[in-house]
């Protein structure tokens, strides 16, 4: 079977053909002779056939390609929800040594090959109450701007004009 692009190419040229059977030399209409319909007809039917054919084909590895997708994306997360399982066990056992640690008095000990140390984190600042900083301590993170895209497009809509913007309505193939 040939591809979809030489299908439609055959398509663009059959189309050609019928332009110069369905028009004369000035480029007026003129009736299809039963000959020409004869010889054309079962050339357009083949290239239907062939390029319905191979849209449906084109349609069904599409959906495989979106059931793949979906199944990726379930594993991704099937694979993060373990990976934070195996995070908090990692924080659990850790909390674990620590507590043990402590409630014996102890600030270093062994393990086997490993030691284990309770030490000073580096310091860091706690704010208790934020309204009580002087200004020259804060910092202004500007807010981020952006367009309304709805909100436009419903004044748009509704006659008004809003420079910088304007509705705009492409096309897509839509399968059902």
């Amino acid at each position: 079977m040939s591809s979809i692009y030489t299908i439609t190419n055959d398509i663009k040229a059959l189309d050609q053909l019928i332009d110069e059977v369905t028009t004369d030399e000035n480029g007026d209409p003129k009736q299809m002779s039963d000959e020409d319909r004869d010889f054309l007809k079962p050339m357009l039917d083949e290239l239907e056939t062939n390029y319905e054919a191979k849209a449906e084909n084109i349609l069904k590895y599409h959906r495989n390609l979106l059931a793949y997708i979906d199944g990726c994306k379930a594993e991704e997360e099937r694979i993060y929800k373990r990976r934070k399982a195996a995070e908090n066990k990692t924080k659990a056992l850790i909390w674990l040594l620590e507590d043990s640690m402590r409630k014996l008095g102890a600030k270093k000990m062994t393990a086997g090959t490993f030691t284990m140390t309770i030490q000073k984190n580096p310091p860091s600042a706690y704010i208790y109450s934020e309204a009580q900083l002087p200004p020259e301590f804060l910092r202004i993170i500007p807010e981020k701007r952006e367009p309304d895209k709805k909100l436009i497009l419903e004044a748009l809509k509704a006659g008004q004009n809003i420079p910088g913007a304007k509705v705009s309505q492409g096309e897509s193939l839509k399968v059902r």
